[in-house]
């Protein structure tokens, strides 16, 4: 069966907003991760040659893949709680440079915040941060020899930088995408109540060789989190299973520290 949720009432009870079509690039190979701006209540492929699934608790996130590889042009329509329609011309590439894309900034014609790179003075600082010492030790997670932490949070012109390492101590390579929720704290809340949000830059990689470790420093835009919410930084390795989720607390980012140059 195609459609993977259908809530037909929603669909019919109030207007949607209608996106115009965009064009996603898949292949058999690498999982593609569409960011949508609310929880998905409805999703229809355009045939059987990909396969798309909404992620373990993350409404918000469709991970779509190519069942084989394919030549002709197929379509993905999403609908998310907050009205939003969107269908998408899915394409098969090769060699795909995006594996999360977001589906307000796609429907705006924009890259995916891991593409975007920042100028001037800007720069300077995330690298700056990026390459400071580690000052946070108590956020963390490990799973099969891999190890991640909080290295950092710290303020600067009004935005919230999140730094992000990684040790490799496997002898398999592993690289990485990152999603952001604004999640309840309650275990018991609905996932409806989360809210995806989308860094403004990134500096920094998520790949780390076998043996090696690596930091990226996420920026944020007027930051601030609510004491009954904490921020989730969901890690979902690229062709493999080995995902880690780091919970921030309201605390965390209230105590971020200026960074001074």
């Amino acid at each position: 069966m195609r459609t993977l949720l259908f809530l037909l009432l929603s669909i019919l009870s109030g207007p949607c907003i209608l996106q115009a079509q965009d064009t996603l690039f898949v292949n058999d190979k690498a999982t593609l991760h569409l960011q949508c701006s609310g929880n998905i209540i409805y999703c229809d492929l355009g045939c059987d040659i990909i396969k798309a699934a909404i992620a373990p608790n993350v409404p918000s996130l469709l991970r779509i893949k190519a069942s084989v590889p394919f030549d002709q042009t197929t379509t993905l329509s999403v609908m998310t709680d907050r009205e939003n329609f969107t269908t998408y011309i899915v394409k098969y590439k090769e060699n795909i440079s995006e594996y999360i894309v977001s589906q307000a900034k796609q429907n705006h014609r924009e890259e995916s915040f891991l593409e975007y790179k920042e100028e001037g003075g800007e720069t300077s600082l995330i690298a700056k941060i990026n390459a400071s010492k580690p000052m946070l030790n108590h956020i963390f997670s490990s799973t099969l020899k891999i190890d991640f932490n909080i290295n950092s949070i710290y303020t600067a012109d009004d935005k919230v930088y999140i730094t992000v390492s990684i040790i490799n101590r496997s002898s398999i390579s592993y690289k990485a995408d990152a999603t952001f929720i604004l999640a309840d704290i309650d275990h018991n809340h609905s996932t409806a109540q989360d809210i995806v949000i989308i860094p403004d830059g990134r500096h920094g990689s998520l790949e780390a060789v076998a043996g090696k470790a690596t930091t990226a420093t996420y920026s944020f835009n007027k930051l601030t989190v609510s004491e009954n919410k904490r921020l989730q930084i969901n890690l979902y390795e690229i062709d493999g299973y080995r995902n880690v989720t780091l919970k921030i607390d309201s605390k965390d980012i209230a105590n971020a520290k200026p960074f001074i140059q």
